[in-house]
């Protein structure tokens, strides 16, 4: 059993300190600070013992640290934290999660699962799901989606 937590819950103490690096990494991810922000939701993971994948928290900052790998262009990390995402808590059924997992398929140029994960994301999120994102993920869907 983990020594900080409590029935599969995080002890309280432990989850206020990976909440308050959570908000200093968005701060730092909504100044496109990305690398400083992906430091400080690490640090936040780090405190969260195996197995993670029972932890909400700790889905939140695999997403968080993939997102910034996505966004700093680095495909295969991305993916890497993005797989792992969904497996955790809450994980499958997240279109963002399945937005971003088939948007790493497409940059790997494995058309037919970025397509399936793409569709997911559509239909889990709707059509909203695309508007930050490039154009090409949803012109690859587009057609199948009539």
């Amino acid at each position: 059993m983990c020594k900080n937590c409590l029935n599969n819950n995080l002890a309280e103490e432990i989850l206020n300190e990976v909440s308050q690096l959570k908000v200093k990494g968005e701060k730092e991810f909504e100044k496109k600070q990305f690398d400083k922000a992906k430091d400080f939701f690490f640090e936040a993971l780090n405190l969260i013992h195996e197995p993670i994948q029972h932890y909400s928290e700790a889905t939140k900052l695999l997403v968080a640290i993939g997102d910034c790998y996505f966004h700093m262009n680095k495909f295969e990390e991305c993916y890497s934290f993005f797989s792992r995402a969904i497996q955790g808590v809450d994980g499958f059924g997240d279109p963002f999660i399945h937005l971003r997992i088939g948007q790493m398929y497409y940059e790997r140029e494995e058309y037919d699962k970025s397509s399936l994960e793409l569709r997911r994301a559509y239909l889990l999120g709707g059509k909203e799901m695309f508007d930050n994102e490039d154009l090409k993920y949803y012109t690859s869907i587009e057609k199948e989606l009539s």
